[in-house]
């Protein structure tokens, strides 16, 4: 949650702590920088904190952090699918697996599709343009990890 008054933003944390945020801009270059007031009184200094999306990274691994979501994702990628086929191809029980096609669906990540030219109508799943960006950018993260320290790609997966 954030408020905004008079240059002052305030943004509430997970935690339920509240950190002040101020404008300010370096009168040389006319850069805009902030200065972050804890909800202690202390002061850090401009560009000392947290790159600035990390709160928007940590909404969208709540996001798709459920146990189901990633999988059920990938298997939309190459086409969009029935319920019972999602089902089969995941594990995923039927309840189950309708709770999380929907908070996908909600979330804009999974779109839904009703085909009523035959009888029964038929509902079909499949990944929004901005889900496959979501993927993409998963498989991206994913190559850097396994670049990286090479125990630590086999410490996550094994």
């Amino acid at each position: 949650m954030t408020a905004s008054s008079g240059g002052v933003i305030q943004t509430a944390t997970a935690q339920g702590a509240t950190a002040t945020v101020q404008a300010a801009a370096v009168q040389a270059a006319a850069v805009p920088t902030t200065a972050v007031q804890t909800a202690t009184g202390q002061r850090a200094a401009p560009g000392s904190g947290p790159p600035p999306h990390l709160a928007t990274a940590r909404a969208l691994v709540d996001v798709i952090s459920g146990k189901w979501d990633l999988a059920i994702m990938i298997e939309l990628w190459p086409e969009s699918r029935r319920h019972a086929e999602l089902g089969r191809a995941t594990g995923v029980e039927r309840k189950q697996l309708t709770r999380v096609l929907r908070r996908l669906e909600g979330s804009g990540l999974v779109d839904r599709t009703v085909e009523t030219a035959q009888s029964p109508v038929r509902v079909r799943y499949g990944l929004t343009a901005r889900g496959r960006e979501l993927l993409r950018s998963i498989d991206e993260l994913a190559r850097w990890w396994a670049t990286g320290d090479s125990g630590s790609a086999a410490r996550l997966c094994g």
